[in-house]
């Protein structure tokens, strides 16, 4: 079994204060297997994410998916 570790890490403009939750599920995510995440306790027009693995960062709602093809370290940014 190959793991992932996900740091998570909420990025806001200076005017506003980031004080959203951001969830993983599965709570121990798998190589190769769908990962969702769900920011959640703010209410954002857009989310630009960066799942941490050198993929382009897409903009997106409050809720997005990734597949990670790798074991590793990765920080998660919304």
């Amino acid at each position: 079994m190959r793991a992932l570790v996900l740091l998570f890490t909420l990025l806001a403009a200076p005017f506003l204060r980031a004080q959203g939750m951001l969830a993983v599920n599965p709570g121990q995510p798998r190589v190769d297997g769908v990962t969702s995440f769900t920011l959640s306790g703010v209410v954002p027009f857009s989310v630009n994410w960066d799942f941490g693995d050198g993929t382009p960062a897409q903009a997106g709602g409050s809720v997005s998916t990734h597949l990670y093809s790798s074991a590793g370290l990765f920080i998660v940014r919304a």
